[in-house]
Parts: C-alpha cells; sequence; structure tokens
C-alpha cells in the first residue's frame, strides 16, 4: 500500500516535473536577465533586434520577454554606437562596425575613425593581448598586417583556450560533487517520504502536512539535481568546442 502511494503521488509527478525541467531553467535564465542592458550591448555589438537568439529561445520557452525595455535599451546604445569614440574603441577591439546604422552624414567620418581603432588592434605586440581576450578575430587586419599578427594572435588564442577548459573542468568536477550530495539528500528524502502513512479521506491525517512538505523538498531537490546536470552538460559542450578549436590552431 505503501509503495503504491509512493508511486503515484511522487514518481509520477517527478517524472512530469522533469519533462518541463528543460523551459523551466531556461524561464528562470531569462528572468534574470537585465533585458534593458541585453537591447544596449546588442546595438554596441551592431546587431538586430529581430535576429536575437536569446531573446527568441526565451519565447519559445514560454517566458514574456519585455519588449519595451530592450528596445529602449537597444535605442540608448544605437546612439552611443555612433559616437566617434566608441566607433573607435570599437576598432582597437577588433569589433566590426556597420555604418548603415549610423547618419550616412557621419559615414566617412566615422568609417575613418574606425579604421585608426583597427591599426592599432592589429599592431603586432597587440597579438597575444587580442588573442588572451577571449574576442575572436573577425578578419579586420589589412593584408600587409594579418600575417604577423595572427601569428601572435593563436598563441594568445590559446592560452585563453586551454584556461578556460581547465577552468570549466574544475566547476564541473566542483558540480558533480554538488550532485551527489543532492542526489543522497533526495534519497533520504524519498525514504522518508515512502514510510509514511497513505493519505486518508478523514480529519485524522495527521501526515498531510508532512507528505506535503516532503514533496515539495523533493521536488525542489530535483530541480536542483537537473539544473546542475544542464550546466554542466553546457560545460562539456564548450569544453568540446575549445578542444576542436585548440586542434585547428596547430593545423
Amino acid at each position: 500500500m505503501v509503495r503504491r502511494f509512493f508511486l503515484f503521488f511522487f514518481l509520477i509527478p517527478l517524472a512530469v516535473l522533469q519533462m518541463g525541467c528543460a523551459n523551466w531553467l531556461t524561464r528562470k535564465n531569462c528572468a534574470a536577465q537585465d533585458w534593458s542592458r541585453h537591447g544596449y550591448d546588442a546595438a554596441m555589438e551592431g546587431r538586430s533586434l529581430k535576429e536575437d537568439a536569446l531573446a527568441e529561445k526565451c519565447r519559445k520557452a514560454g517566458f514574456e520577454v519585455p519588449e519595451e525595455k530592450m528596445k529602449s535599451g537597444y535605442q540608448s546604445g544605437l546612439v552611443n554606437y555612433c559616437e566617434p569614440e566608441a566607433v573607435y574603441e570599437a576598432g582597437k577591439k577588433g569589433e566590426d562596425f556597420d555604418s548603415d546604422r549610423c547618419d550616412s552624414k557621419q559615414t566617412e567620418k566615422l568609417t575613418l575613425r574606425h579604421k585608426e581603432g583597427v591599426y592599432l588592434y592589429c599592431a603586432l605586440d597587440n597579438g597575444q593581448i587580442a588573442g588572451a581576450s577571449g574576442r575572436k578575430y573577425l578578419g579586420l587586419c589589412p593584408g600587409g598586417m594579418e600575417r604577423g599578427f595572427l601569428k601572435e594572435f593563436a598563441k594568445g588564442r590559446k592560452k585563453f583556450l586551454n584556461g578556460r577548459i581547465k577552468q570549466n573542468q574544475k566547476e564541473i568536477r566542483r558540480m558533480s560533487q554538488q550532485v551527489l550530495d543532492l542526489q543522497h539528500r533526495s534519497a533520504d528524502l524519498s525514504f522518508q517520504y515512502g514510510m509514511l502513512p497513505g493519505p486518508r479521506d478523514h480529519e485524522g491525517d495527521v501526515a498531510s502536512a508532512d507528505r506535503q512538505r516532503l514533496s515539495a523538498d523533493i521536488n525542489r531537490t530535483g530541480l536542483d539535481i537537473q539544473e546542475k546536470k544542464a550546466k554542466q552538460a553546457a560545460l562539456k559542450k564548450q569544453i568540446q568546442e575549445d578542444q576542436n578549436e585548440l586542434t585547428d590552431l596547430e593545423d
């Protein structure tokens, strides 16, 4: 009898809960976003909100993206994006510049300012620094500077990738221990739940509060486990991508 109640009131609801876990995790991350800042950064990076990957992912998960906040931040970023100094700084970081987003009367001036920044970015002594920054090379260096720059850039990029791989591997190990601890807790809670008397239809159901508390704790622990495993999977994917890029850099 206890086992039957356990299966009905715990295992079946938990299976349904896990099916929606991925969307729940996505919505949780979406809710934590600063959408005004996200819009601002999109404008400063020359991206369009119409093709925003994060916003689209959140919508698919059932999260209501605060469109006005994002658009407001985007407009603020767009104003700064077309400032000569912002364009210059973008060039110094190896970032591209889309003159179509700015007033056509400023195009020549802004394009020149961007090239000045790119020239400094492509300097030989900046190659390793640029590679170690984590930003990818976007092919902006002039032909006469590119070959030497890329050789130094690759050295810095390797350092960055190896460092990120080690950091992610360490984080995966840390989270594995956390998952193990949570699984032990889940097993203990499930045992406690299974030992409770089954629900009754009369007022003498003294275990009702304990069942509700344990059920909530079990569900919450299950969500924590799924969240950490999802993060581990994302880290493992990043490690694989970084290792593939390191192989390409060696060729």
